[in-house]
């Protein structure tokens, strides 16, 4: 005991004016506890997450079980998802900041949350020593029990736990006398405020180790196991750093043998598992709040009965969709196996419902029905209530009602009555899939692809052992092309074609189908080497069965693209079959016509440029294309002339008249339309080159207005509040900043190089806005506009882009993005090659028509 006795400073010598120090040390600890997602989340949920916050939300007072029964935070025994050393070593640092504020009401803070994290460790006696002599020493300098209530509460608890009934009922009875829920005079809820928010940004002086060192020097005082809180401490310090690739590989291995682990393995494996729930939030989500039972509103019919009717027409992730398969089979295999080995039963049971899942969405009713059956046997046996198994109810009522089996439906339409709500607070399935939300941020960690496809692979087999097209066309349905998580996306196309090579009899067709959708998603997380090893195996089976010429349109474009990223010296000759294949064709459905478009723009960016000119022989919506292909060639008076015919057909459209009335080269039309005086720039280049000055002059007035393009502003200046305000207004929900600069970088990629620089320096508030708000969207943003300029030749203002790009960048890969932005900063390494070429033209003052990087995946 007397490591925790120490020689206490009388509280009211302690309120008094806070000197120059204290109040810089008060600065760094508000900074640090309204840390979003670390000091932030740490301390509301240690403080607010309490028994007090019971009290009074019934109607009628509480008993001490039950009381007892409702948990809290940083009790043990209660389903809390922290661990001692998660919270301390977010609060240790700030802790010790906090005292050196030396004012009264900061002390006490101060040993609630000291007592709260013993108690978490497991240290009861310790925690109770110092809440009741914190009682004790507030009542001292004239604190009453209203403003005592969150201490009194954990007394109560404390003190019945130890067997002292009469000691816990009176300080239970003093902690209700407020009689108000959240006592707004109690300290503890007094200092958390009513309204109180996270900052806006995290703090820019975090330091991760200084955070481990102060929480790993602490623990020797703070309870009696130092050993199992500093591995806690280690733990946390690398989910905050995305350092626990080690960890999650013992993780699945302890799980792995969770019969013979030992019972503080299991609870670390748990704790690991959370994190990586919280890593994958959607994948929670969809396990929770896209289920069955997260419907049960929808699915209720006026008189309140379960509709079988409505079941088939709600969103629920795992029923009649394949929406989120890539999240699906992405996530919940490694996370099944993580559960199995936790120490709470609740868990295990999560798990096993993961699987019974995955079946129900592969469509096998009959299948899962029996493995939900299963699930609610053992459950029961262990005790669970039907309350608390709500969520794998109604998904036994759904599997029954859809495998058509009455009697079952009927028994689980009874036992749901348990908790028929929409929100079931006993449910065990959704407890543990929501656990998320109020974990400190993770940083996802790097280098676990392997671990998760292998985790995934077997978690497959095991589910359809021996079925190798179900698995072909599980990791086929996978690849959903999402935007986040591109890498993701091709690892489950090429596992899905692998299996699909193994499968016997399978129709050539089929395959080279297959292979033509996974080189299209290796294209996309820019894994070039690999599309084209999959085209190159594809055509080798092909030919023991037809000709190469039968190969399809789509595969002969995939790989000539890839080829051609590689500098591949086939890529022309796929690119030549490509275009012959789209040539001999009489008409041309939708899909193949946006092959054609593809095509175009691919090969605008080769050297290829016969085999360009004939795709486009005769289409005069690609003029623009060919005037570029003619101007590098050399031909700049064919180039001119060809765009002044696309300019004035383009130009007939906005005026919205006929020809024989109109007067082409109209300032009035120009005006109208900042995409028409882009071309009027762009063909302005072309005669300037050809040496039509004059001309070009009059084509240079036409395609500019005394407001365009806007002037090109000093980046570094202070960015407008307006300016700010209208990037914010117009850049939210599914209109985001890209959408505004899509239209001038398309018009890029047709070869409108000089047009489309102009028509970009009108969009000077994107760039300021994307700089400021700094995602990776931003950042994709400034690369596009940089490259926009770079290729027009305007290598000032894009390498000052491409700076401000490649730092968003960094500092999201260095702050600890998600696994979403990593993915992307891993997909678009090469695109920093852009720095290259505008060094070079720079320095050699031109730009290489063939630059080192394209904007197209």
């Amino acid at each position: 005991m007397n490591r925790i006795v120490r020689s206490l400073v009388v509280l009211t010598s302690l309120l008094l004016p806070m000197d120059v120090s204290a109040q810089q040390k008060l600065t760094e600890f508000q900074s640090l506890i309204g840390d979003p997602g670390r000091g932030f989340t740490a301390s509301q949920n240690l403080l607010d997450r309490s028994f007090a916050a019971h009290l009074h939300s019934g109607s009628k007072p509480l008993q001490l079980q039950e009381l007892d029964a409702l948990g809290a935070a940083y009790d043990p025994r209660s389903d809390t998802p922290y661990s001692a050393g998660m919270m301390y070593y977010h609060l240790a640092y700030p802790v010790s900041l906090l005292r050196k504020t030396e004012t009264g009401g900061d002390e006490i803070i101060a040993r609630m949350i000291e007592a709260r994290i013993r108690w978490l460790a497991g240290d009861t006696e310790a925690a109770r020593f110092q809440i009741e002599d914190l009682v004790t020493q507030f009542a001292a300098i004239g604190g009453t029990d209203d403003q005592m209530v969150s201490i009194l509460a954990d007394a109560a608890i404390l003190a019945w736990r130890d067997g002292d009934v009469k000691v816990a009922q009176q300080y239970l009875t003093r902690a209700q006398t407020c009689g108000q829920p959240r006592c707004p005079t109690d300290f503890v809820f007094d200092w958390l405020g009513p309204n109180r928010r996270a900052l806006k940004r995290p703090f820019e002086q975090y330091d991760p180790d200084g955070m481990r060192a102060a929480a790993l020097a602490g623990t020797a005082m703070l309870v009696n196991a130092p050993d199992r809180l500093r591995e806690e401490i280690t733990l946390e310090a690398n989910f905050v750093t995305g350092d626990w690739s080690r960890e999650l590989s013992w993780a699945l291995e302890v799980s792995g043998n969770a019969d013979k682990a030992r019972a503080n393995d299991k609870k670390r494996v748990r704790l690991i598992a959370d994190r990586m729930l919280d890593a994958h939030p959607m994948a929670g989500f969809l396990l929770g709040h896209a289920s069955v039972a997260a419907e049960v509103d929808n699915l209720l019919t006026p008189q309140g009965n379960l509709s079988h009717d409505a079941l088939l027409g709600r969103d629920v992730t795992y029923i009649g969709t394949s929406l989120w398969t890539s999240a699906i089979i992405g996530r919940w295999p490694i996370l099944h196996d993580l559960y199995l080995g936790s120490d709470r039963p609740q868990d295990v049971i999560f798990a096993h419902v993961i699987k019974a899942r995955l079946v129900m969405f592969d469509g096998d009713m009959e299948r899962a029905l029996g493995l939900l059956t299963a699930i609610l046997a053992d459950a029961r046996a262990q005790g669970f209530s039907d309350a608390q198994l709500h969520s794998i109810l109604m998904d036994q009522w759904a599997a029954a009602v859809l495998a058509k089996n009455t009697d079952i439906a009927t028994q689980a339409k009874a036992a749901v009555q348990a908790c028929l709500q929409t929100e079931c607070k006993a449910d065990i399935v959704q407890t543990v899939a929501s656990r998320y939300f109020n974990l400190p941020s993770t940083v996802y960690p790097q280098g676990v692809a392997g671990l998760t496809q292998a985790s995934a692979d077997q978690f497959f087999r095991d589910v359809f052992p021996g079925d190798l097209l179900k698995l072909a066309d599980l990791y086929s349905r996978g690849s959903t092309r999402s935007a986040d998580l591109p890498l993701d996306d091709a690892r489950d196309s090429v596992t899905g074609f692998e299996f699909a090579e193994q499968v016997a009899g399978l129709p050539m067709s089929d395959l080279i189908d297959r292979a033509s959708k996974t080189m299209d998603a290796l294209l996309t997380a820019g894994q070039y080497r690999q599309a084209v090893s999959i085209g190159d195996r594809t055509e080798t089976r092909a030919r023991d069965v037809l000709a190469e010429s039968e190969l399809t349109v789509s595969f002969q474009a995939k790989r000539a693209r890839a080829a051609s990223r590689l500098g591949d010296a086939r890529a022309q000759e796929f690119y030549q079959a490509a275009v012959q294949g789209i040539l001999e064709m009489q008409e041309l459905d939708y899909s193949h016509q946006n092959l054609s478009d593809d095509l175009a723009l691919d090969l605008l960016d080769t050297t290829f440029d016969t085999v360009l000119l004939a795709l486009i022989e005769g289409l005069s919506d690609k003029d623009d294309i060919r005037a570029r292909v003619e101007f590098r060639r050399g031909n700049m008076a064919q180039a001119a002339d060809l765009y002044r015919a696309f300019r004035h057909r383009y130009e007939l459209q906005v005026s919205g008249e006929d020809l024989q009335s109109y007067q082409f080269d109209s300032p009035q039309t120009y005006a109208r339309d900042p995409k028409l005086r882009a071309m009027a720039l762009q063909e302005a280049h072309y005669r300037n080159a050809l040496g039509e000055t004059q001309t070009a002059d009059l084509l240079q007035a036409l395609g500019t207005t005394p407001e365009w393009p806007g002037q090109w502003p000093d980046l570094d200046a202070p960015v407008p509040a307006h300016v700010l305000a209208h990037f914010k207004k117009t850049t939210t929900g599914f209109s985001g900043a890209m959408s505004h600069i899509r239209p001038a970088f398309e018009f890029r990629d047709r070869g409108n190089y000089q047009g489309a620089a102009a028509w970009m320096r009108d969009m000077a508030w994107v760039a300021q806005g994307a700089e400021q708000r700094g995602t990776y969207e931003d950042a994709q943003v400034l690369w596009q506009m940089a490259f926009t300029f770079a290729r027009a030749g305007d290598t000032a203002i894009a390498f000052d882009l491409m700076d401000r790009a490649a730092n968003i960048a960094a500092r999201l890969s260095f702050e600890g993005a998600g696994e979403g932005t990593l993915q992307l900063l891993e997909r678009d390494r090469w695109r920093y090659l852009l720095f290259v070429d505008i060094a070079w033209g720079a320095v050699s003052g031109t730009v290489p028509d063939q630059m080192l990087v394209v904007s197209r995946y």
